[in-house]
């Protein structure tokens, strides 16, 4: 787990001037060189920013950055919080708001505006606070000068946190017994955890279980008893209880690495169709309108934050979906087909250029072709 890092992103504003901005940079990087060398993951000072476009595109790049377990937020002064709004609702990340100043000591008798302009961190996180406050965001306040051990110390414990939610986002549960294998609407608290941390929990019969089991190999299990015994002490004469246990192991991990055949997944969406809003109590609050661009979100999802294939998930929404159909003309480029066509950037999968049954509807990014309410 130690490739991962964070990222230290600074708030401030073109009013300062560039001397005030220069130096606010340097000083974040050696914030972040020196506190690099005592916390458990590195900390990179990425940008000082002062416009809503900068803060929202290190969002971007710190949600696609599988690498960034989280974001830093220090604002050395006054950072007009309202240009965060947009960075903020879209981070997918942790986020710390660390509340500190540079200098240790504040000079009060020669306090001037120089001063004010480079060392206000009181008047900016207030700011700050007010902003991820009002946009109910979940979030670590941490407060305290920087070079304070105890505050060093509660920044490590929030990054092994972080950490520990970005390695659990691919945690996979196995639960036997349960007959309503993948349904949303029986299985709420599966749905609910999925949603939230990311963690998939499906359930198998027993009997499937047992299949595997009878399948795995008197080799197999030496091998991982031989595991056993490099790790732990064995404490118990029964060896054939553990031998069983380590066959149920290596039968398990065969059902999780085995998944679901890639043929049998499709995705699909609601575009344009009705999507209730409830709040905790089950009741209705709001009723919106569901976009049209859920299914290539999700594909550029699996492929950017997933490390899934192009390829692969290019299958669910195109040839897989148009073979259980039988749409034997949809789903795939080839002579006869008809010619939907989908142009995205190579690095980035931004879409370029949409043609739909051979009419150019998107080109370069331009739309040409509006829908009937557009």
């Amino acid at each position: 787990m130690k490739q991962y890092s964070f990222w230290f992103v600074v708030g401030s504003q073109f009013l300062y001037g560039p001397e005030v901005l220069d130096t606010v940079a340097k000083r974040a990087a050696q914030m972040a060189e020196e506190l690099s060398r005592v916390l458990p993951y590195p900390l990179l000072y990425k940008v000082t920013a002062k416009t809503n476009q900068e803060i929202a595109a290190v969002v971007k790049e710190a949600n696609h950055d599988d690498a960034c377990a989280g974001i830093i937020t220090w604002c050395h002064t006054f950072s007009p919080s309202k240009m965060w709004i947009n960075g903020f609702v879209n981070l997918q990340k942790p986020y710390c708001h660390f509340a500190t100043q540079y200098n240790r000591e504040i000079p009060n008798e020669e306090i001037d505006m120089d001063f004010m302009n480079l060392n206000q961190a009181a008047h900016g996180d207030r700011e700050h606070g007010f902003i991820a406050a009002r946009l109910r965001m979940p979030r670590k306040i941490i407060a305290g000068h920087w070079q304070d051990p105890a505050v060093r110390k509660r920044i490590a414990g929030w990054m092994r946190a972080a950490v520990g939610v970005s390695v659990s986002r691919g945690l996979k549960v196995m639960r036997f017994g349960d007959n309503m294998r993948e349904v949303a609407v029986t299985e709420g608290d599966k749905v609910e955890v999925q949603a939230k941390l990311g963690w998939q929990v499906n359930t198998w019969a027993v009997g499937d279980l047992v299949k595997v089991m009878n399948a795995v190999t008197d080799a197999e299990i030496d091998a991982l008893m031989d595991t056993y015994k490099a790790n732990y002490d064995i404490a118990t004469e029964n060896v054939d209880a553990i031998r069983y246990q380590a066959r149920e192991e290596i039968a398990m991990k065969k059902m999780l690495d085995a998944g679901v055949p890639i043929e049998h997944i499709t995705f699909s969406s609601d575009g344009q169709g009705s999507l209730p809003v409830f709040n905790r109590e089950g009741e209705n609050i709001d009723v919106q309108v569901a976009r049209v661009d859920t299914l290539y979100q999700e594909v550029r999802d699996a492929v950017r934050q997933e490390n899934i294939p192009l390829e692969t998930a290019l299958r669910t929404i195109t040839s897989n979906v148009a073979d259980h159909l039988r749409l034997s003309h949809k789903g795939r480029v080839r002579e006869g087909n008809d010619a939907d066509l989908v142009l995205a950037d190579p690095d980035t999968l931004e879409i370029q250029t949409v043609i739909a049954q051979g009419q150019i509807m998107l080109r370069d990014g331009e739309l040409l072709v509006k829908g009937s309410f557009e």
